[in-house]
């Protein structure tokens, strides 16, 4: 499993690699959904946080629709992955209950217990 690095800052896509990926299939949205938009963003079809490189091989057009889409899966899936990794590691998951502050509440609670009764 590649190691995600969430700290490093993506650097930009250099103008001349994103106005040849722009110009791929048209410049129309690549989604398989067979939208025919045309593509406004740039996108990666693998996520740079997995590359960490930009390539035209690994670029894109799609519409906003769409790019937001995929990036919404993505990281629903990298947060997943993370939280099995993390799993079978044996550390404990940063995933915990709300919980409440009792000095909060204790007083609420006693209003509440006190006229049930």
């Amino acid at each position: 499993m590649p190691r995600l690095k969430p700290k490093i800052k993506r650097p930009p896509i250099p103008k001349k690699m994103r106005a040849e990926a722009m110009q791929k299939n048209g410049g129309i949205c690549m989604d398989p959904s067979g939208c025919t938009s045309k593509g406004v963003i740039c996108e990666h079809v693998v996520p740079w946080r997995v590359v960490l490189e930009h390539k035209l091989e690994n670029l894109e057009p799609r519409c906003k629709v769409h790019a937001d889409a995929k990036t919404s899966s993505e990281h629903d899936m990298l947060s997943k992955v993370r939280r099995l990794a993390r799993k079978a590691s044996g550390k404990p998951s940063q995933i915990t209950g709300r919980g409440f502050d009792r000095t909060k509440t204790r007083g609420f609670d006693g209003i509440v217990r006190g006229r049930m009764k």
